[in-house]
């Protein structure tokens, strides 16, 4: 049996909603027309545990394929020819690798693999400017409120391949704590990224049942940054209510989230979750304005806004 992870795709008819999506938490999930598409790094046990879990929620499969073992070993060298593809209405934004290989711009595991990928086509190509503007951020919060990074440990929330990590580093914070839903992330941060963080922990914090923020709590945290996680298909205003909970009073908090989540009269949407937590003295706003997070795939802009303030004392 071998047991290299390898990269699938596995396609199921219809839309899975998130309780059907919970039991796959090693995979990405995304629309494709009328079905669903998982996909992700999976060794040989894990790929047949995924068939059964499909088989036992009587879910009906459409296609499932493994991407060549060749093509995961590939390096960003050997990908001379990347290409951003125009968003299709229903699905969204793909990317070809080759002439051979077009992934969805979201397909993270597939893109984890290989390193410096996920940098060279969302930093790169499409300008992706959020790290930087929640860092810097974070740091104007921390001068404003006379408060010492040297000796800081704080939360890196959907750290993916851990570029918000190392730029907090670079700015002299103590020590940083990641965490993100896919182990994918992990594993490409660990192998690009060895050192940033204190520790990287995998799991949903929108869905945390206390354990995971049991362990976040450990920390003695003394802040958070996130980057684009929150809002859409990454997390819901619950997992930013369950962040915050791990914070001391009065902590500093920085993130960006897309400003089509902003819109407080959506009760469901992160604008009137954020208006409910400075109301309830949750949240004390400090900065707040709209910049341009990145472009799409044919070039238009698209924009967040950048949230900074502390947890209520």
């Amino acid at each position: 049996m071998d047991p290299t992870p390898a990269s699938y795709t596995i396609r199921i008819h219809g839309h899975l909603g998130d309780a059907m999506l919970s039991a796959f938490p090693a995979l990405q999930a995304r629309r494709h027309g009328a079905d669903t598409v998982l996909a992700g790094l999976l060794d040989r046990s894990a790929f047949y545990g995924v068939l059964v879990e499909a088989e036992a929620l009587g879910l009906d499969l459409v296609e499932v394929r493994r991407l060549a073992p060749d093509r995961d070993r590939r390096s960003l060298a050997d990908m001379t020819a990347i290409r951003l593809i125009g968003p299709p209405a229903a699905d969204g934004e793909y990317v070809a690798l080759d002439e051979h290989e077009v992934i969805h711009l979201h397909d993270y595991p597939r893109i984890y693999a290989v390193p410096g990928l996920y940098e060279r086509i969302v930093q790169e190509h499409l300008r992706c400017r959020s790290p930087q503007v929640a860092v810097e951020g974070f740091l104007r919060a921390i001068t404003r409120l006379a408060m010492g990074s040297s000796a800081m440990t704080v939360l890196d929330f959907g750290s993916g391949t851990g570029l918000v990590g190392e730029l907090l580093h670079d700015g002299g914070i103590a020590r940083v704590v990641g965490v993100d839903s896919l182990a994918a992330g992990r594993a490409a941060c660990l192998r690009d990224r060895p050192g940033v963080y204190a520790d990287y922990l995998v799991g949903d914090v929108g869905s945390d049942s206390g354990t995971l923020s049991a362990r976040l709590r450990g920390y003695a945290l003394g802040g958070l940054v996130s980057a684009g996680a929150f809002g859409g298909a990454h997390a819901p205003p619950a997992a930013l209510i369950n962040a915050l909970s791990v914070l001391p009073a009065g902590a500093p908090v920085s993130i960006t989230i897309h400003e089509q989540w902003m819109d407080r009269a959506d009760p469901d949407g992160f604008g009137a979750a954020i208006a409910r937590l400075e109301e309830r003295g949750d949240f004390v706003p400090m900065e707040r304005h709209r910049f341009q997070h990145r472009v799409t795939t044919t070039g238009e802009p698209i924009f967040y806004e950048l949230i900074v303030g502390t947890t209520g004392r």
